[in-house]
């Protein structure tokens, strides 16, 4: 029942909820769902609009709490490149050090795998992968799903925090 944002006000905080779910509000009419990697509220603290929903805790959360007039400056375009940088390495970090291939390993090496990856979006039925391919690419789902098709047939479904490509 916490509320991390709330409609109407303004604040140069963003969120990046770590554990747990939120629910976006509308007017209180439920409009999204917010799962852990989840990025908030960043539109707003940067361009210090006006919030446009109500963002309340679902269930027992950890949320990263930060304030962007502190790391962006919106008036230079170099700072608000570097700020969306920032925000793919707390989505690709976060993913990588929950996940059971990266866990134990150093901060440094962490860090490396995370300089090398980028984020791409796909679209509904669009392939990644195809198979018999040759890639030499390693893929972690940040949000959404993927189906594995073999042979033409559905062998099974991959979501959040999975990962794929790894052969």
């Amino acid at each position: 029942g916490f509320k991390l944002i709330e409609q109407g006000t303004k604040s140069s905080d963003f969120f990046v909820l770590l554990t747990g779910e939120a629910g976006v509000y509308r007017e209180q009419e439920h409009i999204a769902t917010l799962g852990p990697l989840s990025v908030f509220g960043e539109s707003a603290a940067i361009f210090d609009k006006t919030r446009n929903a109500d963002v309340v805790v679902n269930e027992p959360a950890w949320a990263l709490k930060i304030d962007a007039s502190k790391i962006v400056d919106t008036n230079s375009p170099e700072s608000f490149e570097a700020f969306k940088g920032l925000k793919s390495r707390l989505i690709l970090n976060q993913t990588l050090s929950a996940n059971p291939l990266f866990r134990t390993l150093p901060t440094d090496v962490l860090q490396f795998f995370i300089s090398k990856c980028r984020i791409e979006k796909y679209g509904r039925e669009q392939t990644v992968i195809e198979q018999g391919e040759m890639s030499g690419d390693f893929y972690f789902i940040l949000q959404g799903s993927v189906s594995i098709i073999k042979d033409g047939m559905p062998v099974t479904s991959l979501g959040e925090g999975n990962h794929f490509g790894e052969v």
